[in-house]
């Protein structure tokens, strides 16, 4: 069956003579798609990826190109261009490095076989960029991998005051139960249950709360539990006045730590600082709660699954339960990223995981982090346990 899918494959994958200027609209999520044009050395990476993906086989996918090319251009990080091409999936994987010679997949073969294989990534993109100026032989390579849980309609990244829009996708399969959440400019949280058909779902959002930045997050639910599938940005301005999206300049690159214990550090002390800025007292670390979260992050690294519930050691009730934990409010963020600085980055973003670090009556919390190796960067699985004890 691969043999006769690899020529098709192939044909996606023409080289053009030269990169022509980018014809994605920034003004919406999910523009519409145009042909997609890879450079040569984008054709040779992404033929050497599909090649090795054999079993997973994702598709190669327009928005993704474009948002892959911003990330092997500049150093920043992979979520910004990601915003910027108008991509919105949650679960993504970024990879990012430096080649030299012929074997393009050569710093990644292990990382793509042990992660993206096993977890069956449904797109990717590829874009290749000058390498750095110290290395002029060198070219630096990025390929941005998701696992498409929603299929999404257009829509505005900027609106007036009281507009309304139609937010609308189909699940993928073996999802169900989509849900909708909101958080205001002020970071309230509200939640929307969409009209659904099978795997299509539909809600008319309104944004009434003033001007502002909004957060719109899609969730559903898989065998692992609840997941979320989409983030976007809407910036709404004074009625009548939709304002202009803000230009985004690629960030510096994230502070890189040197170990897991480094990151767990780091990740707590990002939330107390985001708790602090808020009003909100720090949370005081809990030793038996980290270790749980630390279990709970190298059981997903290790058994190749991304969710709250594990097939081996359930959910977060059973864990706790069986940790002999006695807490009245338990409350967990899982995420993954290049770095604790990203992840945290991605989490302030997501209504609902925002929601947790500033929930007003948590007063303990566990960071744990699984450090993954394989490629040129770590990949951090990172799983946050917030509680009230009795």
């Amino acid at each position: 069956m691969i043999l006769k899918l690899l020529p098709t494959l192939l044909l996606l994958l023409v080289p053009t003579a030269a990169l022509a200027e980018s014809p994605f609209q920034r003004s919406v999520w999910h523009p519409e798609l145009t042909d997609l044009k890879l450079t040569e050395s984008e054709a040779v990476v992404g033929n050497a990826v599909l090649d090795q993906l054999r079993r997973s086989e994702p598709l190669l996918d327009a928005p993704l190109v474009d948002a892959a090319r911003l990330y092997a251009a500049r150093d920043g990080e992979p979520g910004d261009a990601l915003i910027a091409a108008g991509v919105s999936d949650a679960y993504v994987v970024p990879i990012r490095y430096v080649v030299r010679g012929k074997d393009v997949l050569r710093p990644v073969r292990e990382l793509l076989r042990s992660r993206i294989d096993a977890e069956s990534m449904t797109h990717f993109g590829v874009g290749v960029a000058k390498g750095p100026d110290r290395e002029p032989d060198s070219r630096t390579v990025a390929l941005l991998f998701v696992r498409r849980g929603a299929e999404m309609g257009r829509f505005p990244k900027s609106l007036s005051v009281g507009e309304r829009f139609l937010l609308n996708g189909r699940l993928a399969a073996g999802l169900d139960s989509a849900r909708v959440l909101v958080a205001s400019p002020e970071g309230r949280v509200y939640e929307v249950e969409p009209r659904a058909r099978g795997h299509l779902f539909w809600s008319t959002l309104r944004f009434v709360d003033g001007p502002g930045r909004y957060a719109v997050e899609v969730q559903a639910r898989d065998r692992f539990g609840t997941q979320v599938l989409n983030l976007l940005d809407v910036h709404v301005g004074e009625a009548g006045k939709a304002p202009e999206v803000p230009t985004l300049r690629l960030r510096p690159a994230a502070l890189t730590v040197g170990s897991a214990v480094d990151a767990e550090k780091r990740s707590l002390m990002l939330l107390n600082h985001t708790r602090q800025s808020m009003g909100l007292p720090p949370l005081q670390l809990s030793l038996v709660l980290a270790d749980e979260a630390q279990q709970h992050s190298a059981d997903m690294a290790k058994a190749s699954f991304f969710g709250h519930k594990s097939p081996t050691r359930g959910g977060l009730g059973d864990r706790l339960g069986r940790a002999e934990v006695v807490h009245t409010l338990a409350l967990e963020n899982i995420a993954m990223g290049p770095s604790p600085d990203s992840v945290h980055a991605d989490l302030v973003r997501s209504p609902s995981h925002l929601r947790n670090i500033l929930d007003p009556d948590v007063t303990h919390v566990g960071v744990g982090v699984f450090q993954e190796t394989g490629g040129p960067e770590p990949v951090y699985v990172i799983t946050q346990i917030f509680a009230r004890f009795r």
